[in-house]
């Protein structure tokens, strides 16, 4: 076998080495996605899960969402008139939680690390729902233009 032979087959096999290491490293980045989007969606699942214990645990929350005929996530700025000044302050607090949460999943579906059916049945949903909320107690001035976008977008879907 000569020299020219032998390095065309070397020249070969090396790529089809990399080649394959190529195929390897795709495959290992969209392991490593679908991982990164689970642990996104296991953080978002127990962050709902402590929000939720916060209101069980609250001594204020629980009658506050009721005098305002409203679960956590759905009170309207209507509901803002029927409240005492400390009452006020206290959904003004969880109005503002409950904005940058918002910001985090609008943020996360951009950086496509959130499907698209939970972002439209779930997110753009409670946008319209809280925007009010929002603008009525001026938790809205300063906020990304990205976020102030989805929101505008949300409301000009049908729901």
């Amino acid at each position: 076998m000569d020299f020219e032979r032998l390095n065309n087959w070397a020249f070969l096999i090396a790529n089809a080495g990399v080649a394959f290491g190529i195929f390897l490293l795709a495959y290992e980045i969209s392991q490593n996605r679908r991982a990164v989007e689970a642990e996104i969606y296991q953080e978002r699942s127990q962050a709902a899960q402590e929000l939720n214990l916060t209101v069980v645990e609250s001594e204020y929350l629980p009658a506050l969402l009721a005098k305002t005929g409203a679960d956590i996530g759905s009170f309207g700025a209507e509901a803002l008139a029927q409240l005492t000044a400390e009452e006020r302050v206290r959904a003004a607090y969880l109005a503002n939680t409950l904005r940058h949460v918002m910001d985090n999943n609008v943020y996360q579906y951009q950086q496509g690390y959130l499907e698209d059916d939970y972002y439209v049945d779930v997110v753009q949903p409670n946008l319209r729902r809280m925007a009010p909320v929002w603008e009525e107690l001026g938790l809205l001035r300063d906020v990304r233009r990205d976020f102030r976008a989805a929101i505008e977008e949300s409301l000009s879907e049908v729901p």
